[in-house]
């Protein structure tokens, strides 16, 4: 039976990518028989397959064939990962809304927001329904002093999110941020951070991946925010890598104890 181990590495993008394919191909040939190793990483997904051209093979690879093949694995897998890091990285997280610190509401709605550090773009998606009171504005706030928890000021965007409806209970919102942009920020805190829109760009995205930024919803039954979430990072293919590495390992270990019986 072919083993196969999956490797997910680099980050997941909104959006379809024209990344090259790379196949790193490593052959093993005794006596007629090949083992191959073979690693091909497309859309930022790599498969590792070992397979066998006959159950011969098996027993007439030596110690030291198969831990050249192990070598070969584990080099393999690194190689495509470190690739994969050295790529765009887009940060994904979700939002899941729901009553803010000391307001009685029904109200529930969820959203994600999207961060292309190369592209500087973020996208913010939001659905709610279930508000006691109308929408008057909506905002990203960070950042706090404890990871999800506590409150900070308004960052994203000055007055309100570009495009967000007002006067409903129920709704959804969908828009994209030039982060390079001044306008996207409030001047307190691109004086705060750097005296620049870089600056203040790169205070957001590390309060994204610290757990101290929130969404909230404004409405006219909560003036101070009638539901909010705080962004939670999805976790990065990049992360399960270790993961391929711990299969293979686990693979080459039983192989041998196979073989050592047989023997």
């Amino acid at each position: 039976m072919p083993l196969t181990i999956r490797c997910l590495a680099g980050r997941v993008a909104n959006r379809a990518q024209s990344w090259p394919e790379l196949i790193a191909k490593n052959s093993l040939e005794q006596n007629g028989n090949k083992c191959i190793l073979q690693l091909t990483q497309r859309y930022s997904v790599h498969s590792v397959v070992w397979t066998e051209s006959s159950k011969n093979a098996e027993n007439q690879l030596d110690m030291k064939q198969r831990t050249q093949l192990a070598k070969s694995l584990i080099l393999s897998v690194l190689t495509a990962c470190s690739l994969m890091s050295a790529r765009a990285a887009i940060q994904s997280y979700t939002v899941s809304f729901g009553p803010a610190s000391g307001v009685t509401t029904s109200g529930t709605g969820s959203g994600s927001a999207v961060y292309d550090d190369v592209g500087h773009l973020l996208t913010l998606q939001a659905s709610w329904s279930g508000l006691t009171g109308n929408t008057t504005v909506s905002h990203i706030h960070l950042p706090t002093a404890t990871p999800f928890t506590g409150t900070a000021g308004v960052v994203i965007t000055p007055g309100t999110l570009v495009g967000f409806p007002a006067g409903v209970t129920s709704g959804s919102y969908s828009n994209v941020f030039d982060m390079t942009l001044a306008a996207t920020y409030p001047a307190a805190f691109i004086t705060a951070n750097g005296g620049t829109p870089a600056g203040a760009e790169a205070a957001v995205a590390n309060a994204f991946a610290q757990g101290r930024a929130y969404w909230n919803i404004h409405t006219s039954f909560a003036g101070s925010g009638e539901i909010n979430g705080f962004l939670t990072a999805v976790p990065e293919p990049s992360s399960l890598a270790l993961v391929g590495l711990g299969l293979a390992g686990v693979a080459t270990r039983l192989w041998s104890k196979k073989r050592a019986k047989i023997s």
